[in-house]
């Protein structure tokens, strides 16, 4: 039996949904119905139910929309974060195995080849950084769940960063800028769509769907405990995502996605965290997940088809 901690949040609703599919039993909760943010109630609470397993979904941040994406009139909910730390010592305390759902946030940039030698470059929405990219993509690697953090942590990660020994006795899954067929304000597809305009970068994303089944599957398979980078395979631009969205929006939208030459009014990005995660890890556990631009593909296609894009312009950075 299964603890779902945050049930209600968008990562929450998608492990209820993968699990009630694969017949799991598993309590959902939720801070209303039980305040596990108190050290005391969550001890009380695992001792008396002795959960298989503890998923943490509660401190997930709700950040304003990642990569650079402008939105107008948008408020951005923000739950009370449940510390980490809470948790770790709570399942410690009562030998409770248990998983926690973090943001991969905390890098900025790639690992690119250059000269026969691998670099690190932390800022990856440069036109020369996307143009090389462009040009020779195998060349751009990400950052593996040995690198250390290059991203001040916002939102509570700090205190994830900070699990410490936790990592050999727990999962710490990180995913990234998060879609999915589902239109909502969460939804990086969503976001995209009420956009003004969108700074281009290279990122890595994670599909709800396709990553929750990917944790799901590390426990199934009893892989080691430690720090898993969740995302779908391949990296992708912004640029490359918003010419999905014209493609296959109906109606057609009237503006269009100009490219390179056509812009004209270069603007400074937001300092947010842009940056390629390495998913080896994942995949030499023997999970499989489909690669990223198939499944934005597979997302755009099932999501309504009113979603025609805002977005008529996308701007580099200086």
């Amino acid at each position: 039996m299964i603890v779902l901690l945050g049930a209600n949040g968008h990562i929450g609703q998608g492990f209820s949904r993968e699990l009630r599919g694969r017949g799991e039993t598993f309590i959902p909760l939720t801070q209303e119905g039980l305040d596990f943010s108190r050290f005391e109630v969550l001890f009380d609470y695992l001792r008396r139910v002795k959960p298989d397993l503890l998923i943490n979904a509660a401190s997930y941040p709700a950040f304003p929309p990642e990569g650079g994406c402008e939105l107008e009139g948008i408020e951005t909910l923000r739950p009370e974060p449940v510390s980490p730390q809470t948790v770790a010592k709570a399942c410690l305390l009562t030998k409770t195995p248990w998983a926690h759902v973090a943001s991969g946030s905390v890098y900025s940039g790639a690992k690119i080849f250059d000269n026969a030698k691998l670099r690190i470059i932390t800022d990856v929405t440069r036109p020369e950084v996307l143009s090389a990219y462009a040009a020779h993509p195998d060349n751009f690697l990400g950052f593996t769940e040995k690198d250390a953090p290059n991203f001040k942590p916002q939102n509570g990660q700090a205190a994830a960063l900070n699990l410490g020994a936790t990592q050999d006795t727990a999962y710490i899954w990180r995913f990234r800028m998060t879609f999915s067929e589902d239109w909502e304000p969460w939804n990086l597809l969503w976001q995209l769509h009420h956009a003004s305009h969108v700074h281009d970068a290279i990122n890595s994303v994670s599909h709800l769907g396709d990553c929750v089944r990917a944790c799901l599957d590390l426990w199934e398979r009893r892989a080691p405990y430690g720090v898993y980078n969740v995302t779908n395979p391949g990296p992708v631009t912004h640029q490359q995502i918003l010419s999905e969205l014209h493609r296959t929006a109906k109606p057609r939208p009237r503006g269009r996605c100009p490219i390179g030459s056509e812009i004209v009014q270069p603007l400074s990005p937001p300092v947010r965290s842009n940056c390629i995660l390495d998913v080896s890890k994942l995949l030499w556990a023997g999970v499989k997940i489909r690669p990223a631009m198939e499944a934005l593909r597979h997302a755009l296609k099932h999501a309504p088809k009113t979603r025609a894009t805002n977005i008529t312009r996308v701007v580099f950075s200086k």
